[in-house]
C-alpha cells in the first residue's frame, strides 16, 4: 500500500515539476520577445519621422509601437 502511494506521489511530483520547468521556459521566451519588440520600438523611434515625414519633436514611440501592433500604457508606478 506505501509503496504505491509513493509511487503515485513521485509520479505526481514529476509530473508538476515537468509543467513547472515548461511554463518558465514559456515565460522566458515570453521575456525575450517582448525585449526584442522593445529594443526594435525604440530603434525605428531613433531613426523615425513623425506624421508626414517631419522630424519629430517630441516621443513617437506610441506611433511606432501601433504599426507593431502594441499598445503602450503609461504606468504612474
Amino acid at each position: 500500500m506505501l509503496e504505491k502511494l509513493y509511487r503515485v506521489l513521485l509520479i505526481t511530483y514529476n509530473y508538476f515539476v515537468i509543467n513547472l520547468v515548461q511554463v518558465s521556459t514559456f515565460i522566458k521566451t515570453c521575456q525575450e520577445q517582448i525585449d526584442i519588440l522593445k529594443n526594435s520600438i525604440n530603434q525605428e523611434e531613433e531613426h523615425s519621422k513623425g506624421w508626414l515625414g517631419i522630424a519629430a519633436t517630441k516621443s513617437n514611440a506610441d506611433t511606432i509601437a501601433h504599426k507593431h501592433g502594441v499598445v503602450r500604457t503609461s504606468c504612474a508606478c
